[in-house]
């Protein structure tokens, strides 16, 4: 037969081979848990965005007349769709007597194109 001791050290040993997988299969579950896959997609955001914002603070830096052409660029796209959808408006509200005609006009200019496709 077996020798006690031989059966005592691989009871230890299955014993701790068990307390070892006890704790990977704790790690694992603990990792794979929703709100800590959520913590470490903020995170690597969190590093991302700031990686990205350091990078284009160093390119402001080193072409200061390329981003300032950029802003310029922007703020005239910007202005100039504020601009046009404030003149529409205006034009829109000057051209109707009433809001209440300028809504049958609309109300009829789709009716008409509904009953000839070709707007004639």
């Amino acid at each position: 037969m077996s020798n006690p001791a031989t059966l005592a050290a691989l009871d230890a040993e299955r014993q701790a081979a068990r307390a070892r997988l006890e704790a990977t299969f704790t790690l694992l579950k603990a990792r794979s848990s929703p709100s800590a896959i959520a913590a470490r997609a903020v995170e690597d955001a969190r590093e991302k965005a700031s990686l990205a914002g350091q990078q284009a603070v160093d390119t402001a830096r080193e072409n200061p007349l390329a981003v300032g052409g950029a802003a310029a660029v922007i703020a005239s796209l910007l202005a100039w769709t504020i601009g046009s959808k404030r003149r529409h408006r205006r034009h829109d509200l000057a051209t109707a007597p009433d809001r209440e005609t300028f809504q049958k006009h609309a109300a009829g200019d789709t009716e008409r194109r509904a009953e000839d496709p070709k707007g004639a």
